[in-house]
């Protein structure tokens, strides 16, 4: 999971930082009607990357990671689709930012995010992690040792 959120979840952690200022991901976080439950709720954007990175640092880093994200990516993306408001634009599905694109039909929009997600965001990290965290030996140990 974490080659699939982590340049999200550092993009949130920059954006609230910057108070919403910089992407605008984060702008409920400063809305005055929004609970501070709420708010401290959101914080786990904070910790889930600290805490994935912590326990990779224990068990090492699967090479498989890039196919299952990719996988993975593929089936939400089509189902958030079909199942979402394009109101919403639920994992940016109906486009990049907060309103549905209308430059080109939605399906393509969605074929693209299907490709450019795996290809410019988890392929990337994948590259990162191997390098920074190492790898774990996905092969079946030897009984007879």
């Amino acid at each position: 999971m974490l080659i699939g959120v982590i340049p999200f979840e550092l993009a949130w952690i920059v954006d609230v930082l910057s108070g919403a200022r910089w992407i605008g991901m984060t702008s409920y976080m400063f809305e005055v009607a929004r609970s501070l439950f709420l708010k401290a709720l959101s914080l786990f954007h904070v910790m889930l990357p600290v805490m994935t990175i912590f326990i990779l640092r224990r068990v090492g880093y699967d090479p498989r990671a890039l196919k299952a994200q990719t996988l993975l990516i593929w089936i939400v993306l089509p189902v958030t689709y079909l199942a979402t408001d394009p109101a919403e634009n639920i994992n940016l599905v109906f486009g990049f930012g907060p309103e549905p694109q209308t430059l080109m039909h939605p399906l393509l929009h969605l074929a693209l995010e299907m490709i450019l997600v795996p290809a410019v965001v988890c392929w990337p990290s994948h590259l990162l992690v191997q390098r920074v965290l190492g790898r774990t030996d996905t092969r079946e140990p030897d009984a007879r040792h």
